[in-house]
């Protein structure tokens, strides 16, 4: 048997990895011999550039920027071999990095992305 594994992440809980770790898991516990490929996908939002990376090779780097409410945080961006590098918004202005309670969109600010588009031109 043959399955293929094509997980997006979820929103706040699991990545696209995680998820399809443990949807593999699964399987196996049904399906001991099935033959299980995994592959990340994403929907443009959170996840979507550890995806690409993942598809097409490269890796991951990990820079400062400001949260949507302008806290300290890490944010992530990929560089591909080719040495072209994917910049994932929500990865430094998605609301999802802020406590639920702090949620604010008519204060939050775009700004940390900037900071990510910069260190990833540098």
């Amino acid at each position: 048997m043959n399955i293929v594994i094509a997980s997006d992440s979820f929103k706040g809980s699991l990545t696209s990895k995680e998820a399809a770790q443990s949807i593999d898991a699964g399987i196996r516990r049904v399906f001991p011999d099935a033959h299980i490929s995994r592959m990340s996908i994403a929907d443009g939002g959170e996840g979507t550039a550890e995806a690409l990376i993942d598809c097409l090779g490269g890796h991951m780097e990990s820079v400062e920027v400001l949260s949507p409410q302008a806290r300290k945080i890490r944010a992530c961006y990929g560089v591909l071999s080719s040495g072209q590098v994917i910049v994932e918004m929500a990865a430094a202005s998605g609301l999802i990095l802020e406590p639920e309670d702090q949620r604010k969109i008519m204060t939050a600010t775009t700004f940390g992305t900037g900071q990510l588009i910069k260190a990833a031109l540098e």
